[in-house]
């Protein structure tokens, strides 16, 4: 009686050939999804952290732009600060401050006025690492904008001065 092979003349794979392509195979798949996976978690992780500092990098910039216009600059305990924009007056002054991880911005006489007419203007805001405050004024009028942000464990700082207009 003849073999298999001698049946088929050697052609085709033996099923222990088969079972063998098939485990490599199902390996090979695995080990592609679970870097895959891991390839979408990093992206995903480095989206979050682009999307924290651009709000980062809004907020100080768009406070860093109107307060260099600005006149009349008081600052109350590095973490509020009120000035005048052009025309001038008390119509016409505002202020920014941190309540919590909020950093707001409103119109008004004094910061309890502004604070009835409060816009967010940036969350996620946390304590300065160093222990600074957030708005410091030096002797030359320099004033230092540092806003630091918290996300997946990780914090993110970012300092700018400004020299306001008087």
């Amino acid at each position: 009686m003849p073999t298999f092979k001698e049946r088929n003349n050697g052609k085709g794979f033996s099923l222990l050939e088969s079972m063998v392509a098939i485990t490599v195979f199902g390996l090979v798949i695995t080990a592609g999804g679970g870097i895959l996976a891991s390839i979408q978690q990093s992206w995903r992780r480095q989206e979050s952290t682009s999307a924290v500092m651009g709000n980062l990098g809004w907020a100080e910039e768009f406070m860093s732009n109107e307060i260099r216009g600005a006149g009349n600059l008081t600052l109350s305990s590095g973490e509020a600060i009120g000035f005048e924009l052009s025309p001038g007056g008390i119509s016409n002054r505002f202020w920014y401050w941190r309540d919590g991880s909020v950093i707001y911005r409103g119109q008004g006489v004094d910061l309890v006025a502004a604070g009835t007419a409060a816009q967010e203007l940036a969350n996620l805001i946390i304590n300065n690492p160093d222990g600074n405050s957030i708005f410091s004024l030096d002797s030359s009028g320099l004033l230092k904008i540092e806003l630091s942000a918290g996300k997946n464990n990780y914090n993110y700082t970012l300092i700018n001065q400004v020299r306001p207009r008087n």
